[in-house]
């Protein structure tokens, strides 16, 4: 995966800005009288995200618009990040209930029971589920039986999930990703000079005119928090990320596994191509009996985003498409330039000042500096 500079956007910002605050103040003077007081987990109101003193605020729609999702700072926003995750994160709603066996210990059990709560320990939640729901309140009779322990997670959650879906309904009424128009959205990919998706870097992104009309793309723009669940930040620029469609619409749809946030991460050194070999031709690129992999670093603080990232958009297998590129990579490095040519054409690039990085892309076509970290192994 490729790291994106939020710089990208600067020459679009302002526009878009102005564009969709005119857009979401015209819903809300719409919308206003039809929206719900309702205090929503009994702790926030729809207006609380786009008005002030019973005013439309500007500054407030801006700061969602330009929201830097890399620090998060606005207790509003973390709650709203963190319960969708409680309500849509399947996969550790799976690992929790897979861990609870039936013949734990009451110790054990008990201790299920603290993981629950903690599950839940969010600002807007923890008292939303405390007003009502005694088995929140560490209830005796659940630590007793498995079953009742399943039963309390499933209900509390459930609570949750049809509380922040209504809450979703509400606030898609102002914030609609639909407000965009077509030529707009062209005109941010385009603007961000984006020429190869940042989450596989295979897929080129190109920009064409039609009928000499404005700038269009082959790229969507794809939302890094599922428009579908994360509804507040449906319009927010940087979580736009301009994508290949095989990228956006077939591997990542609306998951929402924790993977890398390009506008702050990228695989770097963390992750590097590999080839398993099963001849030794295939060490030197004269037959295509090896594996393409990616090698993570253990020690790497971003390794848990790594291997989701891999796994989200099938990286490893959709790279074993390039095994021919590969192969010609590997003969021309281990058999074709000799040291004795790589010595003589280096002195003549030496004279012409040319950088490494030049020159690998003259012999290559590319910088194959992780070359040097393939992993050949029989």
């Amino acid at each position: 995966m490729i790291k994106l500079e939020k710089k990208m956007y600067d020459s679009i910002k302002d526009k878009y800005v102005r564009n969709i605050t005119e857009q979401i103040k015209e819903n809300y003077n719409k919308q206003k009288k039809k929206i719900s007081d309702k205090k929503y987990f009994d702790q926030i109101q729809v207006k609380d995200f786009v008005e002030t003193s019973g005013e439309f605020d500007d500054e407030k729609i801006r700061k969602l618009l330009l929201l830097d999702f890399s620090e998060i700072n606005n207790s509003y926003f973390k709650n709203y990040l963190e319960i969708a995750y409680i309500c849509y994160d399947n996969e550790k709603k799976e690992k929790i209930l897979t861990e609870i066996k039936d013949d734990e210990t009451l110790i054990r059990r008990e201790d299920y029971c603290k993981k629950i709560i903690d599950y839940f320990n969010n600002d807007w939640v923890k008292n939303f589920l405390l007003k009502d729901n005694v088995c929140y309140k560490d209830d005796k009779k659940a630590k007793s039986r498995i079953s009742e322990i399943k039963e309390v997670y499933s209900i509390l959650r459930d609570k949750v999930k049809k509380e922040f879906d209504e809450f979703n309904e509400e606030i898609k009424k102002l914030i609609d990703y639909k407000l965009i128009k077509s030529d707009l959205r062209h005109e941010i990919i385009v603007s961000s000079n984006i020429s190869i998706c940042p989450y596989c870097n295979r897929q080129y992104i190109s920009n064409y005119k039609k009928n000499k009309k404005t700038k269009k793309t082959t790229a969507d723009l794809d939302h890094f928090y599922p428009k579908s669940i994360f509804q507040l930040f449906s319009l927010s620029l940087y979580n736009f990320t301009p994508a290949c469609q095989i990228c956006n619409r077939y591997f990542k749809g609306k998951n929402i596994k924790k993977i890398l946030y390009p506008f702050e991460k990228e695989f770097g050194i963390d992750a590097k191509f590999g080839i398993n070999v099963y001849d030794m031709d295939a060490c030197y690129g004269l037959s295509d009996h090896f594996d393409i992999d990616i090698d993570i670093n253990d020690e790497s603080s971003n390794k848990e985003e790594i291997i989701n990232s891999i796994d989200v958009f099938n990286l490893e297998s959709i790279y074993q498409n390039h095994k021919t590129y590969v192969q010609e990579i590997l003969q021309k490095k281990e058999l074709i330039y000799t040291d004795t040519y790589l010595e003589m054409m280096n002195n003549t690039f030496n004279e012409l000042n040319f950088t490494k990085e030049q020159i690998d892309t003259f012999y290559y076509g590319f910088n194959i500096n992780f070359i040097s970290n393939f992993r050949l192994s029989a």
